[in-house]
Order: structure tokens, then C-alpha cells, then sequence
């Protein structure tokens, strides 16, 4: 099984946000997987991100803080594990109320980096 498996979708416009959803398999367990995410979030947006529900280890939502400090996106992080083969199944969510046009968000640019992540972290 490949750590390249994603699937990716542009929602409309829904209550004022955009949503876009992404998906990957990644090596390890949910616990680990959850971590890695935790440690990721902080690494990319220092000081800029906050948990704002957190249900170890299957559900994770981030808030994006922006550079005033208003809320700029939501991150959600659903963790689902793949059988007794040692993958978790990762799908990112992503909410934003900038509706100004421009290309979506590159989830699967953070989806590649966790599963590097978690593949670096399974060959030590």
C-alpha cells in the first residue's frame, strides 16, 4: 500500500466558507499519526495555530490565525485506522472564508510532508 493514495475535492461555497478536502494513507498507527500532525501544525505555522477540539487520536481541529490575529482557516483532521496493516487513513478538511478568487489550498503539499514524516520516522 502506498502512502501515494490520495483523493482531493473543491466544495462549493457553503455558509460563507470554501471547503477543500483531502486525503492520504500514512504509515502508522493513529496515536503516532496524531502526534506527527500536532508537531507538523506547529512546525509550519509557529505560533499561528491552536487546537480548537481535540479528540486523540481520531479528530483534530486547528484554527489558522491570519497576521492581525483573526481566524484565517480551520484545519480539521479525521484519523481512521486501516486495518491491523499499521496505516492510518488521514483525511485534512480545510475551511476558509476568503472567498476572493486564487488557487486552493495545497493540501496534498501537507499531506505529502506528514506521510515523509511518519515513512522517516518507521525507518529509524
Amino acid at each position: 500500500m502506498s502512502a501515494a493514495v490520495r483523493t482531493w475535492s473543491t466544495g462549493g461555497v457553503n455558509d460563507g466558507l470554501v471547503t477543500t478536502t483531502a486525503q492520504t494513507l500514512v504509515p502508522g498507527d493513529r496515536e503516532t499519526v496524531f502526534g506527527l500532525i500536532e508537531s507538523l501544525s506547529e512546525h509550519l505555522w509557529p505560533g499561528a495555530t491552536h487546537a480548537a477540539l481535540s479528540r486523540p487520536p481520531a479528530f483534530l481541529v486547528h484554527t489558522v490565525t491570519d497576521e492581525v490575529g483573526g481566524i484565517a482557516a480551520w484545519l480539521t483532521w479525521e484519523l481512521a485506522s486501516i486495518g491491523t496493516a499499521g496505516w492510518t487513513l488521514v483525511r485534512l478538511i480545510h475551511d476558509e472564508a476568503d472567498l476572493s478568487p486564487g488557487p486552493p489550498p495545497e493540501l496534498e503539499i501537507l499531506l505529502t510532508l506528514l506521510a515523509e514524516s511518519a515513512s522517516a520516522r518507521t525507518t529509524r
